[in-house]
């Protein structure tokens, strides 16, 4: 959890640049596609905001701070349901959404390095089937 007011600033400004990707005339039809395809909805959920994050971290040239990640995944990862709500392109229930937050912490751990800051330390649970899903679509994967 971050403390710090600016570490909090940090973190929405990153999930504003996410939303800024997301509903890009250009992305936005990825993320379309990735929601269409078979699969848990938490993992979906997951993978495209790791998705997003990647892609926004790599048009800074890695400089966002690591420790800020998970909450601006966070942010973004509710951004996400609701889209897919709104545009009738899926129905994540809250324990979806509960179920792609565990799932969303380990893999914003394994995706980006600790290069940039500290990477954020969770005792959040392993997904079940014991394999982090891999970044999604929008994160070039």
């Amino acid at each position: 959890m971050l403390t710090n007011p600016q570490d909090v600033m940090h973190a929405k400004q990153v999930a504003i640049m996410g939303m800024k990707v997301m509903y890009d005339p250009t992305t936005v039809k990825y993320l379309k596609a990735a929601a269409a395809k078979p699969g848990p909805m938490p993992q979906k959920l997951a993978r495209e905001v790791a998705g997003v994050l990647k892609l926004i971290d790599d048009k800074v040239g890695g400089k966002i701070p690591r420790h800020v990640l998970v909450t601006a995944g966070a942010l973004l990862l509710l951004e996400v349901a609701s889209f897919l709500v709104r545009t009738k392109l899926g129905s994540p229930t809250k324990e979806d959404i509960h179920n792609a937050a565990h799932l969303l912490t380990p893999l914003i751990i394994k995706t980006f390095p600790k290069t940039g800051g500290s990477a954020p330390q969770s005792g959040a649970p392993q997904p079940q089937s014991g394999e982090q899903p891999q970044p999604g679509i929008l994160g070039g994967q």
